[in-house]
């Protein structure tokens, strides 16, 4: 990690941050742009990246229709992130999601419709893994999402991005027995697990799959969940091995 510093800085730079940063602590470091109302926060140990421009105090962005060319868009997203040297593999094959937002006060909601929106988001996810798809803490969201609007002269201009990737290592990996499908359901009807996404007091569950789960922090190990989805998009989560060997595996 001892160049890891210079690293962000000659990434800082292509994205017009041409100061040094101040340091938030010791792994955490903060750049200002000079010349417009943008900042850039790394974690050098992590290899977190969170850009984000002051859109609230720019109308011609927050009143301006973005264009919904959704190829276009995909495509200024990657790019955005492999100009950094930020796209790896498994992500730029991967599943892609678009959401388009329109400005409400200091706040982004979802559109009516794409042609009222003042902004797009991209997320990136995982490509899947031995057969499973990669989940997300909000359940519609990656680690990796960049989120454009309409600068001045109606070009997209990156408001948002964030870039939270852990390497997986191919040859690193472990079995352990899992948990009966039914004994995680039951776990979820009394109130354990983790609901990613609410749709009400009274829900319909209509499919169970299993998946990796990916936090927005780095962490050790994937770990698998199972996946119970129903109406209104409600989707949970409840930890798939069973107990007694997740309490072995916990980090000392």
């Amino acid at each position: 990690r001892i160049l890891a510093l210079d690293k962000i800085k000659a990434k800082a730079k292509s994205l017009g941050f041409s100061q040094n940063p101040v340091a938030v602590n010791e792994r955490t470091y903060k750049f200002t742009h000079v010349l417009e109302n943008s900042s850039l926060v790394a974690d050098i140990i992590a290899d977190r990246l969170t850009y984000k421009y002051d859109w609230e105090q720019d109308a011609a962005i927050s009143t301006a229709n973005i264009t919904p060319d959704q190829n276009q868009i995909i495509s200024e997203s990657k790019s955005f992130f492999q100009n950094l040297g930020l796209l790896p593999s498994d992500i730029a094959d991967s599943r892609i999601s678009i959401t388009f937002l329109t400005a409400r006060g200091e706040e982004m909601v979802p559109a009516v419709a794409p042609s009222e929106a003042n902004f797009v988001r991209v997320d990136l996810y995982r490509a899947d893994r031995d057969n499973l798809k990669f989940v997300t803490p909000t359940a519609i969201s990656s680690p990796i999402n960049i989120t454009f609007g309409s600068g001045r002269n109606l070009s997209r201009k990156v408001i948002l991005a964030n870039y939270n990737y852990s390497k997986t290592l191919d040859n690193d990996f472990a079995t352990y027995p899992l948990k009966a499908v039914q004994s995680a359901w039951e776990e979820l009807t009394q109130g354990g697990g983790f609901i990613a996404k609410n749709a009400g007091t009274v829900v319909v569950v209509r499919a169970i799959s299993l998946a990796y789960f990916e936090p927005n922090y780095p962490q050790r190990f994937l770990q698998p969940v199972y996946v119970f989805e129903g109406d209104g998009g409600f989707t949970a989560y409840v930890q798939a091995v069973v107990p007694e060997y997740v309490d072995l595996a916990q980090p000392k």
